[in-house]
């Protein structure tokens, strides 16, 4: 992997803040500690009995010259802060999504120009997808999968050759991520898989349990759950 490595991903879950979904009630108030602010605050959130996870989710993931500008953390636990306090959350979570933007943009950037085959928008959606099955047929690979974002149940890798597998045992693991090169007769496949650590070869432990498979291919077909 070029783009999604596994240090992408580790990134991915030390840093989740992102500006999808992110609100926040701006109150001057929130600039100053205040027990009554907090008391009128606390009896109409919705989330008052998760109070003390949302307290360490904004103490993990903020970087300390941002709490350190937080009067209450408990406030901003209700997602309620100061115009300040706003400011700066805003932008440092645009900086998470524009480097996250960045590595999608640059990978996209190799097959600029290039016509490739309609299943790589297909295997693009595989993400979760758990794998049943493999199999050597012949020169081919079967893949069976259970699908969650697409109906694709079975990929045949035509041609196929296996470069790199770090899973002891492919069945089980999840399809997370992909890369897909053009190359000169054939196309050239990798993919992070999520599976059990226990099923990684040795050396190659980590503590998501994250592995690369790298394949070579000449075509993939693939079969569609009927309905």
């Amino acid at each position: 992997m070029k783009y999604f490595t596994k240090q992408w991903f580790q990134d991915v879950q030390d840093r989740p803040l992102s500006m999808n979904g992110l609100h926040f009630e701006v109150d001057k108030r929130a600039s100053k500690f205040s027990e009554d602010f907090f008391q009128e605050k606390i009896g109409d959130f919705y989330g008052k009995e998760h109070l003390d996870f949302y307290i360490d989710y904004w103490k993990k993931y903020l970087p300390k010259e941002i709490i350190d500008r937080v009067a209450d953390i408990r406030i901003l636990a209700m997602n309620i802060a100061s115009q300040e306090v706003c400011d700066l959350i805003v932008a440092y979570c645009t900086r998470i999504d524009e480097g996250r933007e960045q590595i999608i943009r640059n990978y996209k950037k190799e097959s600029e120009g290039l016509t490739m085959p309609e299943w790589v928008d297909v295997l693009a959606n595989f993400h979760d997808s758990r794998i049943v099955s493999v199999a050597n047929v012949g020169s081919d690979l079967i893949m069976k999968v259970e699908p969650f974002y697409t109906d694709v149940s079975v990929v045949t890798f035509k041609n196929a050759k296996i470069v790199e597998q770090e899973l002891k045992i492919l069945d089980g693991a999840y399809w997370s991520y992909e890369e897909i090169y053009k190359k000169d007769g054939f196309y050239e496949i990798h993919v992070m898989l999520s599976g059990e650590r226990s099923n990684l070869r040795e050396g190659f432990d980590n503590e998501y349990g994250l592995a690369y498979l790298t394949l070579t291919t000449t075509d993939v077909i693939l079969e569609r759950l009927e309905s």
